[in-house]
């Protein structure tokens, strides 16, 4: 826009010295004069823009009011205190035959680092739980041992399974279910763990809502049943929403207490990079942690596809970030 105004009033002052009126002393005065001022707006407008150029915020600074389509590069913390728990929450994206060894590679490194996690959209074919088998068997040989629980098919449309993954010579599984108090609103209704860490007790619950055109709005307005349910224990709802957070559907879940670990990020893989090179598309992976429950350490989507030549190749991963947060239980 800024090149564009210049051009054009070059083009008009052009004009202007081949007109006859351009001759008469008091007019060129004029002329000159609004040339003048009309340069320096233009000057003053462009030095505005160059000062209020900012980057995208921090992944857990809620500071724009629109996210941005390029989160910002972040190296996650390395030093995680003893007594905390990092907690990973990732839509694998039909998890099951769809991905081969060299894939499963990939995602166990993503994942190692992690003490418990809560994968959505696993197949409720044999080869998703095999795949969830295979992932773990990759994630032991790290020299930390791994456990696994998959969950039975959900009960609605677009039935599939999840699964809980940890560290269980940290974490230890107490049981685990679907929850069957919103089986018949919700059709893949979250799978909950319950899990004992350092005599202390908290429940993970992994959800996957339906798709944005199907009203997720309708399923993410009935989370707060789970904090009913679980009001005696601590609980960490993880998942892929298919919604913004900020979206009202949120509010019943938030007046129990409950805050999203992440603000205005995205975390959702577009088809292909835009001319501008933006390749992340949604917010809608996140999870949601009580603040008297929890101290929180970190936050953040972790961007795999940095790591891969082409779009293509990373949504072969999957069409999601992972979302990580680290927590220490009050």
């Amino acid at each position: 826009m800024y090149v564009y105004n210049v051009i054009y009033c070059v083009f008009c002052g052009v004009r202007l010295l081949a007109s006859k009126r351009f001759r008469h002393p008091q007019f060129m005065k004029k002329i000159i004069a609004f040339f003048g001022f009309l340069a320096a707006v233009l000057f003053g407008y462009q030095e505005y823009q160059n000062q209020n150029t900012t980057t995208p915020p921090q992944n857990n600074q809620p500071s724009a009011e629109k996210p941005s389509t390029q989160n910002r590069q972040r190296k996650p913390k390395t030093q995680i205190p003893s007594d905390a728990l990092k907690i990973t929450a990732w839509n694998l994206g039909n998890f099951g035959r769809s991905k081969n060894q060299e894939e499963l590679v990939f995602i166990h490194k993503i994942l190692q680092s992690s003490d418990v996690v809560g994968i959505s959209e696993v197949s409720k074919t044999y080869f998703g739980t095999q795949a969830v088998a295979d992932l773990v068997d990759l994630l032991d040989r790290t020299g930390t041992n791994w456990d696994y629980a998959v969950s039975e098919a959900t009960s609605g449309a677009g039935s599939e399974r999840y699964a809980l993954l940890w560290k269980s010579n940290k974490v230890s599984l107490k049981s685990s279910s679907l929850e069957k108090s919103v089986a018949r609103t919700i059709n893949r209704e979250p799978f909950t763990g319950t899990f004992k860490f350092n005599q202390k007790i908290f429940n993970f619950s992994i959800f996957h809502a339906v798709p944005e055109g199907k009203f997720p709005e309708k399923e993410n307005a009935q989370l707060h049943k789970l904090a009913d349910v679980h009001q005696n224990t601590p609980l960490l709802i993880g998942g892929d929403f298919n919604e913004n957070i900020l979206n009202q559907s949120f509010e019943n879940i938030k007046a129990k207490g409950f805050s999203p670990a992440l603000f205005r990020v995205l975390t959702t893989l577009k088809l292909r990079k835009t001319s501008t090179g933006r390749h992340l598309a949604n917010p809608y992976d996140n999870i949601l942690y009580k603040n008297e429950d929890f101290q929180i350490f970190d936050a953040y989507a972790e961007d795999f596809t940095v790591k891969f030549s082409t779009l293509t190749l990373a949504r072969r991963i999957s069409d999601h970030l992972p979302v990580h947060l680290v927590v220490k239980m009050k």
